[in-house]
């Protein structure tokens, strides 16, 4: 007599579901009691298939936040329901830059804006004197420095994969008090 297989394949896949910065793979495989796995089916932006272990390898300075639907298929056709991952690879370090403020003495309000680039931003930390002043969750982040003080200044941003990047420093003095004047000779006219 002949077997009959209505049993549908079994896969999954060792994705933590985690990002990452450095260089991994995800592998899927497939099992099958009956008749065996014959191929898996997978699309990572194409559609592709392979017998099992299925290899998808993620390097190189790459910013990535895809969707994987996969599935397996026994040798006698039967396919199991698709299966989704999102797979989150990020190896580019974000920008940041000063837009505004400028190294200097100034006797009036000065803006210092930092403008951060990166598909996947975080944050943009905007530091005065070595202290977290602001946090902005888009970009750009602007402060402004409107009392009398030395300050020196920089800032942070940070992408969703944990990436960051540093400005240099600025180093800016503002000065909003007014000379005073006072004479001292003559005295009483004389």
């Amino acid at each position: 007599y002949a077997a009959i297989d209505i049993t549908t394949p079994n896969s999954s896949d060792d994705y933590d579901g985690l990002w990452h910065t450095s260089p991994f793979s995800i592998t899927i495989s497939a099992s099958d009691a009956d008749s065996g796995v014959a191929v898996v089916y997978y699309d990572n932006g194409s559609l592709n298939n392979q017998a099992p272990p299925v290899v998808m390898s993620y390097a190189g300075s790459q910013e990535i936040n895809q969707s994987v639907t996969y599935y397996a298929q026994d040798n006698v056709g039967n396919n199991e329901n698709n299966k989704t991952i999102n797979v989150l690879f990020d190896s580019v370090l974000p920008g940041v830059t000063f837009t505004s403020g400028a190294n200097g003495t100034y006797n009036v309000t000065q803006t210092v804006t930092a403008t951060a680039s990166d598909t996947f931003l975080s944050n943009v930390k905007v530091y005065v004197n070595g202290i977290l002043n602001k946090t902005c969750t888009a970009s750009p982040c602007s402060i402004s420095l409107n009392s009398t003080g030395n300050y020196v200044v920089n800032a942070s941003t940070s992408d969703m994969a944990g990436n960051t990047n540093w400005t240099g420093f600025l180093n800016i003095n503002v000065d909003m008090i007014a000379p005073t004047i006072s004479i001292s000779a003559p005295t009483n006219n004389t």
